[in-house]
This record gives C-alpha cells, structure tokens and sequence, in this order.
C-alpha cells in the first residue's frame, strides 16, 4: 500500500486562495442580500411605527375638540380690555381662529368658582394650539395656558352651521338682511385640516346647547 506524499497531506488539511475567495465572494453575496430584506424589514415597521403615532396624534386632536365644542354654551366674556366678547367667535380674520366658553370646567375640590371656562384654537408655525382661559371675564395682561395639539398642519380652516343649515364663514354671522340678532351659538362648528402627510380631513362638531 502506498502512503500519499508530503504535499497531498499538506492539501487535505486547508484551502487554496482561490477557494478562499469563492467562499468569502460567497458569505458577502448572502451576507448583502440578508441586509437588504432586514433593512426593508426595518423600514415598513418604521413607517408603520410613524403611521400609528401620527393616526393617534389625529384621533386625539379631534377628541380634545369634539369634547369642547359639544359642550359650547352661551357665555358672553370680557376681555382683557374690558370689551365684551360673544359666546363663541371665530372666523378667518380672526385670531385666534375659534374661541367660545364651555362648560365642564372639573373641580374635584368642591371649590367656589365657576365651572365654565374659556377656551380657543388657533394655527400657528404649522401647529393646531389650544389654549386655556380659566377666567371668562380676563384682568388686563392675563394669558392663557396653550398645548400643541397637532403639527404638520399645511391649512385649516373653521366653518359655523347655523339653524337654516348654512355654512357661515365666520361666527357671529353677519347678516344685515336679517333683522334681528345673531343666534349667540351656531348648530355645528365643522373644521377642515391640510395635513402635510394626510391631505384634507373635515370633520364636523355639533353643540349641545344649540
């Protein structure tokens, strides 16, 4: 029987470069097209995270506005300069865009005071704003609490219902055919938001006390 020679003992026990270089071309090929599908994995759960937290901000935006405007009553205020200001006004040359008095102010304490207060809406640096008066009729130089609702707003626009079914651009209406003064609360506030990643989403608020 005849033993292998020094040089096929020397083979059985490594690789040739060449084989080297198959095997790494090889693992890079597999190890690139393993990236690629956990980087798109990555991605969609991303964008789906980003979806979620966006869908969740809207939902809450139009919560915190439906429970306000649904609970609008009719409470005339002065301002911080003494001039009185309806129940609600809004409109588009108005800032801020929406503001009324509502009830529902909670007072867990039992404490001596109203239970209205004074809230508004206004777009500012692409940003939905609420804000919060917790006195309806303002000492001077008073302000109020505000709270980013939303961002990424392109436009929004408020349009007041009034009991013929009418779309009014502002609120109070001007009507000077009509005769007789303003309902102090319209029948329904509809709001419509741009969003820069959504498009338009109307949604509409009826009053309670209408």
């Amino acid at each position: 029987m005849t033993l292998p020679g020094p040089h096929l003992r020397r083979r059985s026990g490594g690789f040739t470069l060449l084989e080297l270089m198959i095997a790494i071309g090889i693992f890079s090929l597999v190890a690139a097209i393993a990236y690629t599908g956990l980087h798109s994995v990555l991605t969609a759960q991303e964008g789906i995270k980003r979806g979620s937290q966006r869908l969740a901000a809207v939902q809450k935006a139009f919560l915190v506005l439906q429970r306000d405007i649904e609970q609008a009553v009719d409470r005339p205020i002065r301002d911080s300069f003494g001039d009185e200001q309806p129940a609600m006004a809004g409109g588009d040359s108005r800032l801020p865009q929406l503001e009324f008095t509502r009830i529902g102010h909670a007072n867990p304490r039992k404490e001596k005071r109203s239970n209205l207060i004074r809230v508004g809406y206004k777009i500012e640096d692409d940003k939905l704003v609420r804000m919060v008066w917790r006195t309806l009729d303002r000492p001077p130089e008073s302000t109020a609490s505000e709270i980013k609702l939303l961002d990424h707003l392109s436009n929004a626009e408020f349009r007041f219902i009034d009991a013929h079914g009418k779309s009014q651009s502002q609120w109070p209406p001007v009507d000077p055919q009509a005769g007789r003064s303003p309902p102090p609360l319209p029948v329904a506030v509809q709001l419509r938001l741009e969003l820069d990643d959504w498009g338009a989403i109307v949604r509409l608020f009826a009053i309670n006390d209408a």
